[in-house]
């Protein structure tokens, strides 16, 4: 019974939006790794430019690089790498979530990516340890024959993603270990290119230990108004009922020009953000009155008030709050530990638990969070 009812609410949901013309909510999906396929939205900018040359021109002259792509939380970075991977042909791309806590945990994270039949033997018997038990002695060793397993594969991009998540929590001597680490790494390869994604912070950071790597930075900056037009134009059209791409339609349809506007004005021209305000917008315009009308800038206020927040929003802080609290308890928990119950990406997990301690109703315990 209580499937069929989901099912029906499901079912009542989508009918909803044929008001607008659409099959579904297009904008439920707003992280990229929640994408099948990243290049049919993707929007070319600035900073894509920079990103195509760096890599281009570095694959075509058959030397190595280190390139890190630099943004805010929600700005595409994960977009971007995602991006590299599907329009680089017959390259392999490895790409790494560093949703670990240490070094070890990286390592294994790598290996466990470019050796395809499993576990080298030679250091299956360190990687069956806990992540943070093995070797800090031999992480250079360890480097160098990454490097060789890479360097029989010819030319290689391996992607580091989301950096931060080790970086920012490491102490002063594991932030020399994994510069050492990536010193030896990029000195023993031979043709290839390292991509590290990381927040500003830990790209501060973590440059202090790699002064000595030449390597380029591409920093991802706001979209503009007419960016985040075409940004959210292209993901309509992706949904919009067959028949209706026959019928002459504003392409931001159901949203006005200046509500798009106003809405990365308030996201402060983050994407991820304008994706959740365009998905929460359109959701609600569904249990409106609104009938077929273009959504204005009048509604999008009245729903997401600057001064008094977004209900939507505090509701997914009581949700993930309340989920937390019946897992953990009283009991002191990692970043990484609640991103895996709440099925959150390991940054969004921390600006929810962030707000939270805000609110008071989680502290902090060192590098954990505990519930108040």
């Amino acid at each position: 019974m209580l499937m069929m009812n989901s099912a029906k609410k499901a079912g009542i949901a989508e009918l909803g939006y044929l008001k607008w013309l659409l099959k579904k909510n297009p904008f439920s999906s707003i992280s990229s790794e929640a994408l099948s396929e990243i290049t049919p939205l993707h929007v070319d900018t600035e900073v894509d430019k920079d990103l195509a040359r760096i890599v281009r021109s570095t694959i075509e002259r058959g030397t190595k690089g280190l390139l890190f792509v630099v943004g805010e939380f929600g700005s595409g970075k994960t977009h971007r790498l995602r991006l590299i991977s599907e329009l680089v042909e017959r390259i392999p791309c490895y790409y790494i979530k560093v949703d670990v806590e240490s070094l070890g945990g990286l390592v294994r994270r790598i290996y466990e990516k470019i050796e395809e039949e499993g576990l080298l033997s030679k250091i299956e018997a360190i990687l069956k340890l806990r992540e943070e038990r093995i070797i800090h002695d031999n992480y250079e060793d360890l480097a160098e024959d990454i490097a060789n397993i890479l360097s029989q594969k010819g030319y290689f991009i391996l992607m580091l993603d989301e950096i931060e998540n080790l970086v920012q929590r490491s102490s002063r001597k594991e932030l020399e270990r994994l510069g050492s680490f990536l010193h030896r790494l990029y000195d023993r390869i031979e043709r290839g290119i390292i991509v590290i994604a990381c927040v500003p912070k830990a790209f501060n950071i973590l440059n202090l230990y790699i002064r000595d790597i030449p390597y380029n930075r591409v920093v991802v900056k706001r979209i503009s108004n007419e960016e985040a037009e075409l940004i959210l134009s292209k993901r309509l059209q992706l949904c919009r009922e067959g028949a209706t791409r026959r019928i002459s339609l504003d392409s931001l349809y159901p949203f006005k020009r200046e509500t798009v506007h106003k809405m990365n004005e308030i996201a402060g021209g983050n994407p991820r953000r304008l994706l959740k305000y365009a998905r929460m917008l359109l959701a609600s315009s569904v249990a409106s009155v609104l009938e077929g009308n273009a959504i204005g800038p009048e509604f999008l206020l009245k729903e997401f008030s600057p001064t008094k927040g977004s209900s939507h929003v505090k509701n997914d802080y009581n949700g993930v709050f309340k989920t937390i609290r019946n897992k953990f308890g009283e009991r002191s928990f990692s970043i990484i530990e609640a991103s895996k119950v709440i099925n959150l990406p390991i940054a969004e997990t921390k600006e929810l638990l962030e707000k939270l301690v805000e609110e008071n109703k989680l502290m902090r315990d060192g590098f954990r969070y505990k519930v108040c």
